[in-house]
């Protein structure tokens, strides 16, 4: 017997109920066979027997006089529905899939009033954060940039006027005392020079490229960081609803 056949007999063996009756337990069987696989499909019909012995069943239960209606019976599908394993509680298992799609659509529309503000909130904030600390280090590589400019212009001023002087003592060194002195404050100007220059070469080719590595990379943790907040609060709600 195939699940149609089943179905078209126990219909007309229920003829003497009502309609809403008949139609509620039909298609309570149409879900199970519906949910079973094909190969299940003979098994279940083996477990349930003939329409008649079913419709039987299933009239005393109505009929009986306890007053049960078939709501109430329903609750229960094991008096008259004998599959095993889970078709055995697939009215409840359908009231639980209605559950859950109504959890999840509350789980929506409550992310959508309140998380999303708050989302933007936290998101906005962070942003701001990093934008600050980006300026923050860019003007530190700034500052350092600007300094080494300025050490290697002091520089050349202390080399010219270094040499200027020396020279000047040198033209001087009839008045022997002038002369020298002149000379000496040339040296130290040419001594000054030298050590700005070293301190520029050392700030251009070891503090700024330093500087910009340190803010490269603490930039890329801040957005890394802000990605994987995004995907928290974006990923993970919509996985969860």
């Amino acid at each position: 017997m195939s699940k149609e056949r089943f179905l078209r007999e126990l219909e007309l063996l229920l003829q003497d109920l009502t309609e809403e009756e008949r139609e509620e337990i039909l298609e309570y069987y149409r879900e199970l066979f519906a949910e079973a696989a094909p190969e299940e499909e003979a098994e279940i019909l083996r477990n349930l027997g003939s329409p008649e012995t079913v419709a039987a069943e299933l009239r005393e239960g109505l009929r009986g006089g306890t007053g049960t209606d078939f709501s109430e019976f329903r609750q229960v599908p094991g008096v008259y529905v004998r599959p095993r394993g889970r078709r055995q509680s697939g009215m409840r298992g359908n009231s639980s899939v209605s559950d859950r799609r109504r959890d999840a659509l509350l789980l929506i529309v409550l992310f959508l009033v309140f998380g999303l503000p708050i989302a933007g909130t936290i998101l906005s904030a962070g942003f701001s954060v990093a934008a600050g600390i980006a300026g923050c280090l860019l003007g530190v590589v700034g500052g350092l940039l600007g300094l080494v400019i300025g050490a290697f212009v002091t520089a050349c001023a202390f080399l010219v006027a270094g040499i200027a002087l020396v020279a000047t003592g040198i033209v001087n060194l009839a008045s022997p005392a002038m002369g020298l002195m002149l000379m000496c404050l040339g040296f130290l100007a040419l001594s000054a020079a030298m050590l700005l220059f070293l301190l520029a070469k050392w700030g251009l080719t070891t503090a700024v490229p330093g500087v910009f590595r340190f803010s490269v990379g603490l930039l890329r943790r801040l957005c890394g960081w802000a990605a994987d907040l995004i995907r928290r609060i974006f990923g993970r709600g919509g996985a969860s609803a």
